[in-house]
């Protein structure tokens, strides 16, 4: 029976949706560098060295060349993807993040005293609503009159 019951509950996992999920409600986010308290003296290199090498670790997976084999997405459109067993990823460019992307400076500003926190929001989850399927732009004056 228990063998029974085993093959059942077996054969209802797909195999391109993870069996295991975090039980956090969407979104969820991570921040780097991983740290209660930043805290460093920017003459010192050895002390926000492990910060700097936590931001070159995130963002390694986003440099342009690795990128350019991901789907270009244009800005403001949503992508309904609930159908497709495999979930396409929208390009994002490490360079899109000019002084925090570690590009103009390898300490992401540590050096300087203005140092770059980053946070990732994962992927949502969720159906959208109709009001925010379109995204308008306009300035901060005019956002009272925008019509969703």
């Amino acid at each position: 029976m228990f063998t029974l019951t085993m093959w059942v509950m077996l054969q209802t996992l797909d195999d391109d949706v993870p069996r295991h999920q975090d039980r956090l409600a969407n979104p969820g986010l991570v921040v780097r560098p991983q740290a209660i308290e930043i805290s460093y003296n920017h003459s010192e290199p050895t002390q926000y060295n492990p910060y700097v090498q936590q931001l070159h670790d995130l963002l390694q997976q986003y440099n342009d060349s690795i990128q350019e084999g991901n789907e270009l997405c244009l800005v403001g459109e949503y992508t309904d993807q609930d159908e497709q067993p495999k979930k396409k990823v929208c390009q994002f460019k490490r360079s899109t993040l000019r002084q925090c992307s570690g590009l103009p400076d390898t300490s992401f500003g540590y050096a300087e005293g203005q140092p770059c926190v980053i946070i990732k929001m994962n992927r949502v989850s969720t159906v959208p609503s109709p009001a925010f399927t379109h995204i308008q732009h306009g300035s901060l004056k005019a956002l009272p009159t925008l019509q969703f």
